[in-house]
């Protein structure tokens, strides 16, 4: 095709007035569009593409640059000093200077003479301060791109389908741009999609689980995986229809803004990452070397029906379930890289039954908790449909935190059902307090429709 595309741009940006430097564009590259695997699948996900993104723009604020950036400041307040000194140096000297020596007034002429000095010191600041600004962003935006050639190195070992070039242009204020390009040795790399560095988790010693689900595209956790899977049509269907039908049309006061009408899938790519797999199966085992069978008083949740097949392979003796926790697109990927952090459960929706993570059966409360993302993210939201581990439960329809710690404390249950549908016709929401009991397997990326 004489019209496809072989490199996408991404202009860098260094403000004047804002001393920083951004990407221009965050946009999808049409080469990653238009250039596909033989399974038909794209080289790059659109969540990988943010992450790639994330990390150039993390290059571009060190100590360097922040003290480069501090001189900018500098020299423009002194550059927008002299211009606020020359306004009125110019008109008082010009009067008084004309009146006062016309008219004989010899004070004023005397200090006309004085504002007309004034002027030209003034002239000469804003003109020096304006030419060292000028000079103070170019040592900044070559700082910057300095940072870059070790960030590409990283990343062409990470994505090895892509190159990257920093292109700039001559003359004027400086000019950068960022260009990427499918690698020639593209065909050579293996067909499937990209393992990225696994962040390194934390796990109990002992044997490594060796049960992975049939469905995985990985299935030996020796590998040490990270890889991001689009999901099939049939999955993808069975996501959309739990997002369709668990939606009620209720909301509560952890809602910010107005209900939406509905949820609309945009993508969903599931999560295997060996190493928090890895900790959540030896979590199950725990559990059922302590529990053996644990009572379900939680009776049928709302996701398992529209899930059909995916529900199967849970552990129902264990009270294994499929629920949604609300997060922002950017969330979404560090919890799908490094798992769930329960030192910070709370921190932004409060925890009505203790301090763990909150998980729904409905897309609609999850909703509630979930954010919109920035970037080509803005208009799109989060949520991890999460294999959860509930362990022996305890319901409570109103909160009571001491009871809680308490039942904790004694090891009577691992998880906390907050039936607050029962009592007040809202939700219910599950609350676990151990991360090992979570495993984020499927992002999903969705819009809100409004009733306009």
């Amino acid at each position: 095709d004489s019209k496809a595309v072989t490199e996408h741009a991404i202009p860098i940006s260094f403000g004047f007035f804002a001393p920083y430097a951004r990407l221009d564009s965050h946009k999808y590259p049409k080469l990653l569009e238009q250039s596909l695997r033989p399974d038909g699948s794209p080289w790059m996900t659109s969540m990988e593409w943010m992450m790639l993104l994330r990390g150039i723009e993390a290059r571009f604020t060190t100590s360097a640059t922040d003290d480069a950036r501090s001189a900018i400041w500098w020299r423009f307040c002194g550059a927008m000093c002299g211009l606020v000194m020359l306004i009125p140096s110019f008109f008082c000297g010009v009067f008084m200077t004309t009146f006062g020596c016309s008219y004989g007034g010899g004070g004023v002429c005397i200090m006309g003479i004085v504002f007309l000095v004034n002027l030209i010191v003034s002239i000469t600041m804003l003109t020096c301060c304006f030419m060292r600004t000028n000079s103070a962003v170019a040592a900044y935006a070559d700082l910057v791109v300095g940072e870059l050639p070790s960030a590409f190195k990283a990343f062409s070992e990470q994505f090895p389908f892509l190159d990257f070039d920093i292109r700039a242009k001559s003359g004027g204020a400086p000019s950068y741009t960022i260009v990427v390009r499918l690698a020639q040795r593209v065909e050579n790399v293996e067909e499937k999609l990209p393992v990225v560095q696994a962040v390194v988790v934390e796990v109990d010693s002992g044997p490594l689980p060796d049960v992975v689900p049939s469905s995985w595209q990985n299935q030996c956790l020796q590998a040490h995986f990270l890889t991001r899977c689009n999901v099939d049509a049939t999955s993808f269907a069975a996501l959309e229809e739990a997002l369709h039908t668990t939606f009620k049309p209720v909301q509560t006061r952890d809602r910010k803004g107005a209900l939406p009408n509905a949820l609309r899938l945009l993508s969903a790519h599931r999560v295997e990452n060996s190493s928090v797999w890895a900790k959540y199966r030896r979590g199950i085992e725990r559990l059922r070397t302590n529990r053996g069978t644990c009572s379900n008083i939680a009776g049928p949740v709302n996701t398992t029906a529209p899930l059909g097949s995916l529900s199967s392979a849970l552990d129902l003796s264990l009270n294994e379930f499929y629920l949604f926790h609300g997060t922002s697109p950017a969330g979404a990927v560090g919890i799908s890289e490094g798992g769930f952090r329960l030192d910070l459960t709370g921190s932004s929706t409060g925890s009505m039954f203790g301090e763990g993570a909150y998980f729904a059966e409905c897309s609609s409360k999850a909703d509630e908790y979930a954010q919109e993302g920035e970037g080509i993210y803005v208009g799109t939201y989060a949520l991890l449909l999460c294999r959860v581990t509930c362990g022996e439960m305890l319901r409570q329809t109103r909160p009571n935190k001491n009871a809680i710690k308490e039942k904790l404390r004694q090891g009577a249950i691992d998880s906390v059902l907050g039936d607050r549908e029962a009592s007040v016709g809202t939700y219910r929401e599950f609350v676990v307090f151990n991360d090992a009991q979570i495993y984020p397997e499927y992002v999903i990326l969705y819009g809100r429709e409004s009733a306009s």
